[in-house]
């Protein structure tokens, strides 16, 4: 038997039977984009910028406003969205998020002890999480998918984002027990984020051209019916508005879960924070099941629909845990898991649709749309940037 035999048989495809390949599957190659997201943003941010800038200046108070700043780079993102969405320049805004990547890890890589040079790196992990965290899912909210082919693919670049979570937890955790030092680790997601970022350049043409073209045939309909102009005060005081109030609220109290999640389960159910992070792990690995569900749930009774469901679950959920907690209960440590593993399962199908609902309720443009996206999220991100001043 040829040695060539043992070898994938992915590795002797043709990028073009690549790509079919990914189609079949769902995935689309610039998802890369979204992995990187979860890489950088749900690990290596958390896990690698405090714990670097405390030991390297030894002041928490230096990394809780590292992380300040972090949160507040993220209001740079509407501003690169509406002008991605003036200049048509949505492929070049997408590869901003991911060079801000390469610039954070650059300035953390020669910060030595200075803590200016950290705090410009947080601004630029802030600044490029922002942007993925908007753009991303305008290129397929915004490309004219009817509803049930925008839901699978919301949910499979969502899965992209965990397994990318997953598999960077993983990573991180074997190099660190192999003792790297930070400044190999941050070279290392340096170099996946400039591999990635590749794959993005090389497969988004078309993705972006389908929001330019939609975006073209939505004007071209409302200047048929001679719609009325939007402007900013009215999109607010609109349906979306509405719709940013009820997502903003719940990411408050999401925002407030994950930034408390361990301390949370130890001390007011005493469930010990092993076993709270093993009940991310399965969280994860779940969310990865609840999202196939999810899909099938949006193409019968739509995205609505689910995230009023998502929405009504987490109360419930969190009004139970709020009675076990008040009432000192002492129940076995499986039930405050379970309760809090279907809460994260919400915040799951949460980011997945709420894109999706935002595109259809206003009609604006890519990028200021997805600003409730952005804003929604930057709400439980300053609800950690707190917790990050108080632990300072």
């Amino acid at each position: 038997m040829p040695y060539y035999s043992l070898i994938p048989t992915t590795l002797w495809m043709t990028p073009k039977e690549v790509c079919n390949m990914l189609k079949k599957l769902g995935l689309e190659g610039w998802f890369s984009a979204h992995f990187a997201y979860g890489i950088v943003q749900i690990v290596f941010i958390p896990m690698m910028v405090p714990s670097f800038i405390l030991a390297r200046t030894g002041s928490a108070t230096d990394a809780g406003l590292a992380m300040g700043l972090f949160g507040l780079a993220g209001l740079f993102a509407p501003v690169i969205g509406m002008l991605a969405d003036k200049y048509k320049a949505h492929r070049l805004a997408q590869l901003f998020g991911m060079v801000s990547y390469l610039l954070a890890g650059a300035c953390f890589l020669v910060a030595g002890s200075n803590f200016a040079m950290m705090a410009a790196g947080s601004i630029f992990f802030g600044t490029g999480s922002a942007i993925l965290l908007m753009l991303n899912p305008v290129f397929i909210t915004f490309a004219g998918y009817d509803a049930k082919t925008e839901a699978s693919k919301l949910g499979r670049m969502a899965q992209v984002l965990i397994i990318g979570s997953l598999l960077s937890g993983i990573a991180l955790a074997y190099v660190t027990d192999l003792g790297w030092s930070y400044e190999l680790r941050f070279m290392a997601m340096m170099a996946i984020v400039a591999v990635l970022a590749v794959i993005t350049m090389l497969t988004n043409k078309k993705p972006a051209q389908r929001i330019l073209d939609n975006a073209e045939a939505m004007a071209a309909a409302a200047a048929e019916e001679d719609a009325p102009k939007v402007g900013f005060v009215k999109v607010i005081f609109s349906n979306f508005g509405l719709f940013l109030l009820a997502v903003g609220l719940l990411c408050a109290g999401q925002g407030a879960f994950q930034a408390q999640y361990p301390n949370l389960l130890e001390n007011g159910y005493g469930v010990a924070q092993s076993l709270s992070a093993a009940n991310l792990s399965v969280a994860s690995i779940l969310g990865l099941v609840i999202l196939v569900a999810a899909e099938k749930f949006v193409a019968r009774f739509g995205n609505l629909s689910l995230f009023k469901l998502s929405a009504v679950a987490s109360i419930v959920v969190i009004g139970i845990a709020y009675v076990i907690a008040e009432a000192g209960m002492s129940l076995h440590y499986i039930i405050p898991l379970a309760l809090f593993l279907v809460y994260l399962q919400g915040i799951t199908v949460t980011d997945m649709i709420s894109p999706a609902i935002a595109a259809r309720l206003t009609f604006v443009g890519g990028g200021f749309d997805s600003r409730s996206d952005d804003v929604l999220h930057l709400t439980w991100l300053r609800s950690w940037q707190c917790d990050q001043w108080y632990r300072g």
